[in-house]
């Protein structure tokens, strides 16, 4: 597993880091060997962190009973 939180992406802060977050989507989804797995700040603002659960829950790695 490849796991990477884009924490300023759509942010103003830096210049051409969304850009640069683009390029790291688009390559690291072409490897064969890995899953991928990409936060956003979306995902991690969500009240008890639903939205990285939601991700997990997506591949397979969060059970129910780890609620």
């Amino acid at each position: 597993f490849i796991v990477e939180y884009f924490g300023l992406y759509q942010s103003d802060r830096f210049p051409g880091y969304t850009e640069k977050v683009e390029r790291k989507l688009d390559f690291y989804q072409k490897l064969e060997d890995y899953h991928f797995i990409a936060i956003f700040p979306k995902d991690y603002r969500k009240k008890n962190f639903d939205g990285i659960r939601t991700i997990l829950k997506g591949i397979g790695l969060f059970k129910k009973a780890m609620l």
